[in-house]
C-alpha cells in the first residue's frame, strides 16, 4: 500500500518546475497516506485485495470460504479414489550393505474418498511417475494374503474389503494422471480419470492428509525419520546419520500403519444420522462393509492379471520367421506355433498389438486380433536368453554396443579383403599371362578336351612330390631343435644368402610377373 501511495502523489499530485524537473506537492496540496488507505479499504473488498496480492488459486487454497466438502462430488463408496505421491520422510539404507544410505523412498496411496479407506499403495524407488503409479493401482487387485505374507504381517480378509474393486474415477495430480498412459485406465477398467486443477491439493484433500497420518504414526519409532519441517530449516539436525532400515523393512512398516488406520476409529468423520441411530463408529473397513450393501451395490472387479494387462503401456512386435520380434528380443508362445505364425511370416512380415513392462523383458503380452480381452503370454526364446532378467532400456544399450560392433567389424573385413587382393592379384595376373601365352592358337574348347588325361597325369605328378621322401627337410637322424647363434655386431651379412633367388612359389609369380611387365614397356 505505501509502494501505491507513492505512486498515486507521482502521477496524480505533482508538477513540473521550468528545468522538466519533477516534484511533489507538499501537505494540504495532496492526500496523506491514512486517507489513501481508506479510499482503499472502501472501494476494494478483502477478497479482491487477496486475489490482487497473492493469486486466485492461493486465495481458493488458503482463504476462500469453506461452505461445503468435497464429500458433496461423491455418491458413496467405490465412486472416487484419490491417488497421490510424495517422498516419504525416512532415510534408507541398502539392502546389500546397511552402511551405505539410500536416501528416500518414494511413497503412492490410494484412497476411497467417502469411507477413507487405504485401497492400495506403493513404496519403492521409482521417481513420481506412471510406471510408480501403475504399481500402485495394481496393489488394488493383488492377492492380499501374499502381499502380507511377503512381508510378514498377519493378514485378515476383513481389512481389505475393497480388494479387487475399481471406482467410476481416479482423482490424481496433473502429472502421471495426465500423462497418455493413463488412458490405458480408461480402456481398459472401465473407469475415468479426473485431473484436479493445478495448485489445489484441498481438491484432494483425503489422500494429501493420509501422507501425514501415515507417517507421523512412525515418528517416535523408526530410525532416520527426518520432519517435513527439517529439510528447509538451516543447519537442521542430520537424521539421516540414524537410517538403518531397508526398503522392504520400510514397506513392511506401512502396510502395517495401512491397516492400523483402516482399523482406527475417525472422531472427526462427519457421520451421518443413520450411522449415529445404529451406534456404528466410523471406521474404513466398517463404513465401507456398511455402505456397499445399502448405498452403491455392484461395483467393478478385475483380477490382477487383467489390470496388468490394461495398465501396461502398448505398442507393436513384428512377426518374422525367427521369432516374434521387439526392441533387440525374440518371443514365442504356444499359440503362435500352433497357429503358424512363423511359417505365415516366411512369406511376408507381419506386426501384432502387444503389451509389455518395460523394468523386464522376460515376457511379453500379445494381443488377439479381434478379442480385447484376450492375450498370448509370449517368452524369450533362447537366441535371447542373454538378456534375461534385464530391462528395455539395458537391451537398448547392449543392441548400441551391437551395432557399433558391427560397423567395427565391417571395417576389418575390408581390411582384411583388401590384404587378401593385395596378395592374389600379383599371382593372378601372372597365372592369366603364362595361360594366355601357352594357350595361343587353341580354342577355350580344345584346353578341354583331354581334360581326363590331364588331371590323370596331374594327380600321378602330385603324388609323386607328396610321396617323395628324399624331399623331406626333417632327417630321420636329426635332432629336434636346433639352436640358431645370434649375430654380433662385428658379423657381417652373408652377401650369398642376400642374393639367393626367391624360393616360394608366390615370390616366383610376382618376379615373373615383373619382369613381363618390364618386357612390355621395352
Amino acid at each position: 500500500m505505501a509502494a501505491a501511495y507513492q505512486r498515486c502523489l507521482e502521477d496524480h499530485y505533482s508538477y513540473l518546475d521550468g528545468n522538466g524537473a519533477r516534484y511533489i506537492r507538499p501537505p494540504g496540496e495532496r492526500p496523506t497516506q491514512r486517507q489513501f488507505s481508506r479510499i482503499l479499504k472502501t472501494k476494494f473488498d478483502l477478497e479482491t485485495t487477496i486475489r490482487k496480492r497473492k493469486g486466485d488459486k492461493t486465495f481458493e487454497q488458503n482463504h476462500r470460504a469453506r461452505l461445503g466438502s468435497v464429500d458433496q462430488d461423491c455418491l458413496g463408496i467405490g465412486h472416487i479414489y484419490e491417488i497421490d505421491a510424495t517422498i516419504a520422510d525416512v532415510f534408507l539404507v541398502s539392502s546389500r550393505d546397511r552402511s551405505r544410505i539410500i536416501g528416500k523412498p518414494t511413497l503412492y496411496l490410494i484412497y476411497d474418498r467417502r469411507s477413507r479407506l487405504v485401497v492400495g499403495f506403493y513404496v519403492g524407488l521409482e521417481a513420481p511417475s506412471w510406471l510408480a503409479a501403475m504399481q500402485a493401482i495394481l496393489s488394488i487387485a493383488e492377492n492380499k494374503e501374499a502381499l502380507c505374507h511377503r512381508f510378514g504381517v498377519d493378514y485378515d480378509p476383513a481389512d481389505w474389503p475393497a480388494d479387487g474393486v475399481f471406482p467410476q474415477a481416479f482423482l490424481g495430480d496433473r502429472g502421471e494422471m495426465a500423462a497418455k498412459n493413463s488412458s490405458l485406465l480408461v480402456a481398459g477398467l472401465e473407469t475415468t480419470v479426473i485431473n484436479a486443477v493445478a495448485l489445489r491439493p484441498d481438491q484432494k484433500g483425503t489422500v494429501e492428509c493420509g501422507f501425514k497420518l501415515i507417517q507421523r504414526s512412525m515418528a517416535d519409532s523408526v530410525p532416520g525419520y527426518e520432519p517435513p519441517e527439517n529439510v528447509s530449516k538451516r543447519r537442521g539436525k542430520a537424521y539421516f546419520k540414524d537410517a538403518c532400515l531397508t526398503l522392504d523393512e520400510f514397506a513392511s512398516l506401512i502396510l502395517a500403519n495401512i491397516i492400523a488406520h483402516n482399523r482406527k476409529v475417525m472422531p472427526s468423520f462427519p457421520a451421518s444420522a443413520e450411522m449415529l441411530s445404529r451406534g456404528m463408529l466410523p471406521i474404513p473397513r466398517d463404513i465401507w462393509a456398511h455402505e456397499v450393501a445399502t448405498r452403491m451395490g455392484l461395483l467393478s472387479r478385475f483380477s490382477e492379471e487383467q489390470v496388468r494387462f490394461n495398465l501396461l503401456p502398448q505398442d507393436q512386435a513384428t512377426v518374422s520367421r525367427d521369432g516374434i520380434y521387439f526392441r533387440g528380443c525374440y518371443y514365442t508362445c504356444p499359440e503362435a506355433i500352433e497357429q503358424k505364425w512363423f511359417v505365415k511370416a516366411g512369406q511376408g512380415k507381419f506386426r501384432v498389438d502387444i503389451s509389455y513392462d518395460r523394468r523386464l523383458v522376460d515376457n511379453i503380452f500379445i494381443h488377439v486380433k479381434g478379442d480385447p480381452s484376450r492375450h498370448y503370454n509370449g517368452s524369450l526364446l533362447d537366441k535371447s536368453r542373454d538378456y534375461a532378467g534385464l530391462s528395455f532400456d539395458e537391451v537398448e544399450v547392449y543392441e548400441r554396443l551391437r551395432a557399433k560392433m558391427r560397423s567395427q567389424a565391417e571395417g576389418v573385413a575390408r581390411q582384411v579383403q583388401s590384404d587378401f587382393h593385395a596378395h592374389s592379384d600379383p599371382i593372378v595376373e601372372a597365372a592369366k599371362a603364362e595361360a594366355k601365352a601357352v594357350s595361343k592358337g587353341k580354342s577355350r574348347t580344345a584346353r578341354k578336351a583331354d581334360i581326363v588325361d590331364d588331371r590323370l597325369e596331374e594327380r600321378r605328378f602330385r603324388r609323386q612330390q607328396e610321396a617323395d621322401m628324399s624331399r623331406s627337410s626333417v632327417k630321420p637322424d636329426s635332432p629336434r631343435a636346433q639352436v640358431i647363434a645370434m649375430p654380433t655386431k662385428s658379423s657381417e651379412p652373408n652377401p650369398e644368402a642376400v642374393q639367393q633367388p626367391p624360393t616360394t612359389l608366390a615370390e616366383k609369380l610376382r618376379r615373373k610377373h615383373q619382369e613381363m611387365l618390364n618386357e612390355r614397356k621395352q
